[in-house]
Formats: C-alpha cells, structure tokens, sequence
C-alpha cells in the first residue's frame, strides 16, 4: 500500500499490526516514514521517538529521525542523528546494547541499499551546512556501494555547482 502511495491504508495496516505486535518497534517506524512521506512530521516525529524507546541501536530508526530534523531545517540535531547511525553501521558490535536488537538481531552491511541511503542523508545534509569537501567524499562512498545511481551523480553535481566548481 505504501508502495502504491495509498497512505492512508497503509497507516491503518500498521496500526493493526501495532496491536498485533506489541513491543515491536517495525510498525512504528513504518507508519512514521509514511507520514514523513506525507509529510506530517509532529506525528512521525512522536512515533520515531516511541520506536526508539523500544530499539534506540537502529540505524534506520536514526536516519529517519535524521531525515525529520532535516526537513525542518534543524541541520547540526540531523548531523548528529546521522552521525550517530553510520556509527552503528560501521561499528556493529555497538548495537548489542539494546535488548531488542538481541531479540532480533541485524545486520547491517556497507553493500546494503540502506547504507547507501544513509550515506547519502548524511551527505545531503552535509552539503546543506556548506560543508562540500566532506559531503563529496560521503557521496562518492555512495557512488562505491552503486556507482549506477543516478540519484547519487546528481548530488555530486549539485554539490559542486552549489560550492562554485563549475
């Protein structure tokens, strides 16, 4: 249904599952990258927070959140939320401190399209606070998990464009 742009169904669905699985974190932060995706941010910001209560080592759970932060212009709060997921990501042994991400464990590989998308947030976001040096380097890590991504060479040229090097 998200899949389809049908938002509304798609929150009703991970409502139900929300009371069909208590304690997991999944539907809530499906159901927040949907309303983020709607654009309804107080809301997705509410449930992100409740599904980091539950499991505060996801790195995914973290870019979303990031992703809210950046959206409304809270540019340093977005690059520590980044920040702290590709520290996940590239330290797995971290994430063992939740009780929950032992329940049910995983794991993130640099090679996972997940990565590359929060590489790119980071980058993205990196490029907003004028920082282009930095956020090439994040994108061209992108460019070397998928050097195919149209979306990835984009960012690279605006980021050149924005920082003057035509």
């Amino acid at each position: 249904l998200s899949a389809q742009e049908e938002s509304e169904h798609a929150i009703s669905a991970f409502r139900a599952a929300t009371r069909l699985l208590p304690g997991n974190y999944r539907p809530l932060a499906f159901m927040s990258k949907e309303l983020v995706r709607t654009y309804n941010l107080s809301l997705a910001q509410h449930l992100l927070n409740c599904a980091l209560e539950l499991n505060p080592c996801d790195p995914t759970l973290l870019n979303e959140f990031g992703i809210i932060l950046l959206k409304t212009n809270k540019l340093a709060e977005a690059l520590d939320r980044f920040k702290e997921a590709i520290t996940y990501i590239e330290n797995p042994s971290s994430s063992n401190k939740s009780i929950y991400s032992k329940r049910y464990p995983m794991i993130y590989s640099r090679r996972q399209s997940g990565c590359e998308e929060i590489y790119n947030n980071y980058a993205t976001c990196l490029r907003k606070c004028a920082l282009f040096d930095e956020a090439l380097i994040w994108y061209e890590k992108c460019l070397g998990m998928d050097q195919n991504n149209a979306n990835t060479h984009a960012n690279i040229a605006f980021t050149y464009h924005v920082s003057g090097a035509f």
